[in-house]
């Protein structure tokens, strides 16, 4: 997954983690390399 990351800063698109993957993704956290990852594309505006 943090390589995944590295490809998007590099190519300078947004990162966005939501949770890790397994059986009770309601204890997985949303840590990855000890921060949340909530970036976001801008809305193209009309």
């Amino acid at each position: 997954m943090v390589e995944f990351r590295e490809q998007c800063r590099r190519a300078r698109v947004p990162f966005f983690f939501k949770q890790w993957g397994g059986r009770n993704k309601k204890k997985a956290e949303r840590l990855l390399e000890g921060r949340t990852w909530d970036e976001m594309h801008e809305l193209a505006r009309s």
